[in-house]
């Protein structure tokens, strides 16, 4: 989506990204807030309504770099622009209602852990039930804070090590700063990288996103020449 809009910044494309991936996220729990202090609940707003506020109410929680007027206000401009005129004014009572109150929430407590637990940190109550029933409610919030934890963007290099040295070099001249992880020589956290796709090295096949599990997956897995070994994933991932 944000490769067709080349005239963003990185810096641009980043905030778009993080406060569409934040609101994603943090939906379940957004959801909640918004019908506490909305007099028209979450499953009766229009849905562009609803996805204007569940942005504005992430990006006034939990993105330090706005300033929450300045969210309300981007709120009101974006109803305005598309047509809900007469709802200007509901967006706006909601979302300062929503800041004015921002310390007084009122997640729900009491005995009904689970709905807590689903609502602080927007997992399917089924699924949290699934984990308490399983783990106990200790290793479940330690699980769901763990999803929640900013994640990095961890790349594979090729073996060849020219190769490696070129991709390094290819990621440093585009202002990437590649920070080997322990264990396996050839993976690296990318750090001021934007987006993958805008890599030279990516675009030139010398570095591919996957995560550090996967990559230590090959390895516990130790195949050797003449090995049969069947796969039943798809290598080398990437949600093909």
């Amino acid at each position: 989506m944000l490769d067709a809009h080349p005239y963003l910044t990185k810096q641009e494309k980043a905030f778009v990204q993080k406060a569409a991936e934040g609101t994603i996220e943090r939906t379940i729990e957004l959801d909640y807030i918004i019908d506490r202090f909305a007099m028209v609940k979450t499953t009766e707003m229009k849905p562009a309504i609803l996805q204007i506020l569940r942005s504005a109410v992430y990006q006034m929680l939990y993105m330090d770099s706005v300033p929450s007027s300045a969210a309300c206000n981007e709120a009101v401009k974006l109803t305005q622009k598309m047509g809900y005129y007469n709802l200007k004014a509901f967006v706006n009572g909601v979302l300062r209602t929503i800041d004015r109150n921002r310390d007084n929430i009122g997640y729900p407590s009491g005995s009904n852990r689970m709905e807590y637990l689903s609502v602080k940190y927007s997992m399917p109550r089924w699924i949290v039930k699934l984990w308490m029933d399983e783990f106990g409610e200790e290793v479940t919030t330690t699980i769901l804070e763990d999803f929640l934890k900013p994640r990095r963007l961890t790349v594979r290099l090729r073996m060849d090590p020219d190769k490696q040295k070129k991709a390094l070099a290819q990621l440093a001249n585009q202002g990437v700063e590649a920070i080997r992880l322990p264990f396996l020589p050839y993976a690296y956290e990318l750090r001021g990288a934007g987006q993958v796709s805008q890599l030279t090295a990516f675009r030139n096949g010398l570095i591919y996103p996957q995560d550090p599990g996967s990559m230590l997956v090959a390895e516990a897995a130790a195949p050797v020449r003449g090995d049969d070994v069947f796969d039943i994933c798809a290598a080398p991932g990437g949600k093909s």
